[in-house]
């Protein structure tokens, strides 16, 4: 059975089985609630959530028929709830599920404010949660992890794979708080924590010098790196022979929606690999 294990803030996940990878739910119920009900149909699977769990939309359907239904279908934030259900979750289904962090996540634990639908997405969040909630989605988000590599060897992160050194060492002493000052237009080059919650985009040749120090770092080394934190209008894009952007829930149409299905079992090349041999799924065929 697929199996994920943490340590050092890297997530390796394990075959047999499938692996099922969804990116950027930004508080979409309905979308996470669906990568369970495909989870379930697999004997032997797993969830990776490549993190942006929070934070959707404050308008009304009205005013998003105005302002947004051009770019993407109407749903009512209920990041609340999706935390509970990601918390349940990783009680019912340890070591069978996880995200990585996203950059809206890592705002409730030490980074910039983040404000898209709302002037501190965080702060509104944490109002609609109960008091002792507040400190356990603290230590859920703490405990996630920033990389997860695969025995498809196919890797995975938040943003695009940053130019920026890196070792197991630098990884584990990864500390998320500290960064309220920091600009949101120079978290992506400020260190190793900003470039993998914020890059946007990345070359072949950084995204191999990527690889190659996150297989000085990790095992099993990887061929191909998925990403989210982009709105990818056709569900996903291969940005270069070794990268893919997923995009499965925010800002999107729901026939464009598109989640990851791996076989641990197959090695996959490349990223043109994981389209050839079908991986990219509809979340809603």
């Amino acid at each position: 059975m697929a199996s994920i294990h943490i340590r050092d803030r890297i997530a390796t996940i394990r075959g047999p089985g499938t692996l099922l990878v969804a990116s950027d739910l930004h508080g979409n119920l309905k979308d996470l609630q669906r990568m369970v009900e495909l989870l379930d149909q697999e004997e032997d699977g797993a969830l990776l959530l490549l993190g942006d769990l929070f934070h959707g939309p404050s308008v009304t359907r009205e005013e998003w028929e105005i302002l947004y239904a051009h770019l993407a279908d109407y749903y009512p934030d209920e990041s609340a709830e999706v935390f509970r259900t990601f918390a349940r979750l990783l009680k019912e289904r340890t070591g069978r599920v996880t995200s990585l962090l996203g950059n809206h996540d890592h705002a409730h634990v030490g980074g910039p404010v983040v404000s898209k639908f709302y002037d501190d997405e965080a702060a509104a969040m944490e109002m609609s949660l109960d008091d002792d909630e507040i400190p356990h989605l603290q230590r859920v988000l703490s405990a996630l992890p920033l990389i997860a590599v695969s025995d498809s060897r196919v890797a995975f992160t938040h943003a695009a794979p940053p130019d920026i050194p890196f070792d197991a060492a630098l990884l584990a002493s990864v500390a998320l708080d500290g960064y309220s000052g920091v600009p949101l237009y120079a978290m992506h080059r400020y260190d190793i924590l900003g470039g993998l919650l914020w890059t946007r985009g990345a070359t072949e040749v950084v995204t191999r010098r990527f690889l190659s120090s996150l297989a000085a770092a990790a095992a099993p080394s990887c061929n191909a790196v998925v990403h989210g934190h982009e709105i990818i209008d056709t569900g996903f894009d291969v940005e270069n022979k070794c990268l893919i952007t997923l995009s499965t829930s925010f800002g999107m149409k729901a026939p464009a929606k598109t989640y990851l299905r791996l076989d641990l079992g197959t090695t996959y090349l490349n990223a043109v690999d994981l389209v050839s041999r079908k991986a990219l799924l509809p979340l809603y065929p």
